[in-house]
């Protein structure tokens, strides 16, 4: 009974959004990182073993920051922050394709 009772698949996402990194954009950074590391070949790094894990946590790390200090901001409250995530999110998205 208390499955059909249930709202949707995206009831998740709905209730504890602030805590995802889909829905706060870090995700698609991670992916936009990686990709300009793969485009442009490492950018000398000695290792480039580690040059795809070393530009997506630089990109998340970026984003992150944008984000924090964002969230920092007298005005800000739990919903304008998960909206300025799926802006990245979507601005990160378009540049990887």
């Amino acid at each position: 009974m208390r499955l059909g009772r249930r709202r949707g698949g995206d009831s998740d996402a709905a209730e504890q959004s602030d805590g995802q990194p889909y829905t706060l954009g870090l995700a698609a950074a991670a992916g936009l990182g990686a990709s300009v590391v793969i485009a442009f070949g490492g950018f000398g790094l000695p290792l480039k073993r580690f040059a795809v894990p070393i530009g997506a946590f630089v990109m998340t790390m970026l984003a992150s920051g944008i984000l924090f200090l964002f969230a920092s901001a007298r005005r800000c409250n739990s919903a304008m922050l998960v909206l300025m995530g799926i802006a990245f999110c979507f601005c990160f998205s378009r540049f990887c394709r």
